[in-house]
């Protein structure tokens, strides 16, 4: 402690935390533990970085038109520190620019968004959010939605707000009546070939999709995947390389989200006010509710309201 003016001061302590890129994110978590220490700092860009992070910048302003679409580049965050820093957080209570460090991880929920009915979202949402971000299609390309359960219906409303045409297949007739009131162009029974087959040509003009979209932990399903692969099938698949090479297809598997895209999904959400369908009961159902998912009778989202 020292004095100023008889008033007792305790001086300001600072870490300075540079260095390996490979060491920043362990060193950055072990600082930011230390009850005593006041602030962090270090040079987290060199000059090299610098210039072509800049650069970068520049081309993705032109890319999507505006500095706010930059999302957490825009806040004047390096994506590498971000990852950096992320271990680090639950130990932070600020930072020199704390409102852009928090818009780059965390995702307000609008108050005209139903809460209790959104838990879906940053689980299968996001999953399909960030499938249909992967398809590589023009505006208005065809894709077939195969499965229509929870994730395969938020593919289908992902897929309709972002100007694609949708094909929905299960063999559940609930699950396609409810796809057709989302706004699906078409359904089909997946267990039906021709069926599946004669909606592909009427509505494509040929027998091949722009691109598909999986949902299923079915097997079988995978025979009909085209661009892109989120259902998880309980073993193995095999894959028909001729028809790959034949058709010119691309097969590819994504994972959930990270918080950006969290955020552009509630952007979306917001916007066209993508809803899950989730059976919401009461806190004393819970017996009941447990019972009937160990029997397997349970069909829907559920939620529990306090």
């Amino acid at each position: 402690m020292i004095t100023t003016n008889g008033i007792y001061r305790r001086p300001v302590v600072i870490a300075g935390c540079s260095g390996g890129t490979v060491d920043r994110a362990r060193a950055l978590e072990s600082l930011s533990q230390l009850p005593e220490l006041d602030a962090i700092v270090g040079d987290w860009m060199s000059e090299a970085d610098m210039t072509r992070n800049g650069a970068q910048r520049s081309a993705l302003k032109a890319q999507l038109g505006s500095v706010e679409k930059l999302g957490s580049v825009a806040a004047g965050y390096h994506a590498n520190f971000l990852d950096k820093v992320k271990p680090a957080l639950r130990h932070l209570a600020g930072g020199s620019n704390a409102h852009g460090l928090a818009e780059a991880f965390v995702t307000i929920i609008p108050e005209t968004l139903p809460l209790e009915r959104l838990s879906p979202l940053f689980c299968a949402g996001i999953t399909a959010f960030r499938a249909v971000q992967k398809l590589d299609l023009p505006a208005g390309g065809v894709v077939g939605v195969f499965g229509l359960g929870g994730v395969g219906r938020l593919v289908v409303q992902f897929c309709l707000v972002m100007g694609f045409r949708v094909l929905g297949f299960d063999i559940s007739p609930d699950a396609l009546k409810a796809t057709r009131t989302l706004g699906a162009e078409g359904v089909a029974d997946s267990s039906d070939q021709d069926a599946m087959a004669a909606l592909v040509n009427e509505v494509c003009g040929s027998d091949q999709l722009s691109g598909a979209i999986v949902a299923s932990g079915v097997g079988a399903a995978y025979d009909s995947a085209i661009e892109l692969t989120v259902g998880v099938p309980h073993q193995p698949i095999s894959v028909s390389i001729v028809k790959l090479v034949k058709k010119a297809l691309r097969l590819q598997g994504t994972q959930t989200g990270n918080p950006r895209e969290i955020h552009d999904m509630m952007k979306l959400v917001t916007k066209h006010r993508i809803i899950p369908e989730v059976e919401l009961h009461a806190i004393t159902e819970v017996p009941e509710l447990m019972a009937a998912l160990a029997g397997g009778k349970l069909q829907a989202k559920t939620g529990i309201v306090f």
